[in-house]
């Protein structure tokens, strides 16, 4: 029996079963085409994920993304622009990475967030849930080199 990370299960060097994560990644392949994220003109960004979590200043865990998004002009006060950026790499990037999880398929989508400060290379990190049509965003975080 070969490994097979699809199925969870594959045989150890000394020939025991042994068990995968219930995560499977997939990223390009050489002879792949681009892949949009799906829905990408639709997708959901809930307003208090922006506002009380990526540009707060207090939130425990935001107010480090806040103060990365800061350097290039977005904080709460340009919410709004905020938002139509990361629209517009939903609509526009490419998936970089998918990921079969317990939840559903999450896709990975790199782009340039541009502010009124200048610009900063993000990921952008979203979900389809099983049995749903909708994208929602799950996270964006800095691309670092």
């Amino acid at each position: 029996m070969g490994d097979n990370p699809a199925s969870g299960v594959g045989a150890s060097a000394n020939g025991r079963e042994v068990s995968y994560p219930r995560t499977h990644r997939e990223g390009p392949t050489q002879d792949s085409r681009p892949m949009k994220l799906p829905s990408g003109d639709r997708v959901r960004i809930d307003d208090r994920k922006i506002r009380e979590y990526l540009l707060s200043r207090t939130h425990a865990v935001g107010r480090f993304k806040a103060r990365f998004f800061a350097a290039v002009g977005l904080d709460e006060t340009t919410a709004t622009a905020f938002v139509a950026e990361i629209r517009r790499i939903a609509e526009s990037g490419e998936v970089e990475e998918t990921e079969e999880i317990e939840f559903g398929r999450k896709y990975t989508v790199p782009g340039e967030l541009r502010g009124p400060a200048g610009v900063a290379q993000v990921l952008t990190v979203w979900i389809q849930e099983t049995g749903q049509q909708d994208v929602r965003l799950v996270t964006v975080r800095p691309r670092w080199p």
